[in-house]
């Protein structure tokens, strides 16, 4: 990600092995206990804002659940999928990015 122009690489506190997942496990937990995996996505977002501005995640997963709790939950929180932050720091236009 450091390689990727304009972004300085701040890893949040919990990273690599011992980073959070958003809860969703392949959407079972999500749709099988929605609120633990509601608690768990809240947990990555919460620190956020002590780590940086945005949360970069590979997994579309994550992407899609912590976006949909943060809405839900009225938290200021920008979270991009590692390859669409990689393309656009490469020039690369991409089309409206889904919610």
């Amino acid at each position: 990600m450091s390689a990727i122009p304009g972004v300085e690489l701040v890893e949040m506190e919990r990273n690599k092995r011992w980073s959070y997942c958003c809860g969703s496990g392949a959407k079972i937990s999500s749709a099988c206990y929605s609120e633990f995996s509601a608690s768990t996505t809240k947990e990555p977002l919460a620190e956020e804002k002590r780590a940086a501005g945005t949360i970069v995640t590979a997994c579309t997963t994550c992407v899609s659940r912590m976006n949909r709790i943060a809405r839900k939950e009225g938290m200021q929180v920008e979270i991009s999928d590692l390859s669409i932050l990689a393309a656009e720091g490469l020039g690369i236009e991409l089309s409206p990015r889904l919610e």
